[in-house]
């Protein structure tokens, strides 16, 4: 039985004044000290669950999946259902609610997309996905109240030998639509920080160094 902590109303500034870490699924991720965060809030996103494997006092408080296609893989549905079975908040694609595979009661939320390019600040609304579960993880951050939020794995890069801190099948080498990924994402920091708000990059390697302000978690 699933019981939702709070309506999405009342998540609104509700981690006002806290510090967050989003964990995206750069390789960089391994090697990020995710084992002591402290008091941070922290908001995991597709298979950052897995993570959980090496660090084993790493907890999430909310969750996000933008894209209904990490359900193609048995090992990435596996994990969705491991995230979703949890209990810990979860934020989903409208797009998920159609699929059903969620239980009903599940701790989530149906977040309708507004378009690829732009930011909510009120999920309510809905969300722009940005090509990226990160753009969505961080429009969540920023409706939680967050005042300051570190990017863990966000490195966007490609290689032959590993996109992602998990192994895959076959490795994405190249990815299209990595241009919006960026566009988006310092959109985001620019929201923030007319906010007063802030936004930091915990990956050294990572495509969007030369935008943000570096900071280890």
């Amino acid at each position: 039985m699933f019981t939702k902590h709070s309506n999405i109303v009342e998540l609104k500034n509700i981690c006002k004044g806290k510090k967050g870490v989003i964990i995206a699924n750069g390789p960089s991720a391994l090697q990020a000290g995710l084992n002591d965060l402290g008091d941070a809030v922290v908001i995991g996103m597709n298979a950052s669950w897995l993570l959980r494997d090496q660090y084993s006092r790493l907890k999430f408080d909310y969750y996000c999946f933008s894209d209904v296609r990490f359900l193609q893989s048995e090992k990435k549905r596996m994990c969705f259902d491991s995230v979703v079975n949890s209990g810990v908040r979860t934020f989903l694609r409208a797009e998920f609610k159609d699929l059903s595979v969620v239980d009903p009661g599940a701790n989530v939320d149906f977040i309708k997309s507004l378009g690829k390019t732009g930011f909510s600040k009120d999920i309510r609304e809905g969300f722009f996905f940005g090509n990226s579960t990160t753009v969505m993880a961080l429009q969540v951050a920023y409706y939680l109240g967050l005042d300051e939020v570190c990017l863990v794995g966000v490195d966007m890069q490609y290689s032959q030998n590993q996109a992602r801190f998990y192994s895959e099948s076959e490795v994405q080498l190249e990815d299209s639509t990595l241009s919006s990924q960026m566009h988006n994402i310092i959109l985001a920091k620019k929201v923030f920080e007319e906010a007063g708000r802030k936004i930091y990059i915990s990956s050294a390697r990572s495509l969007l160094r030369p935008y943000f302000e570096f900071k280890l978690v």
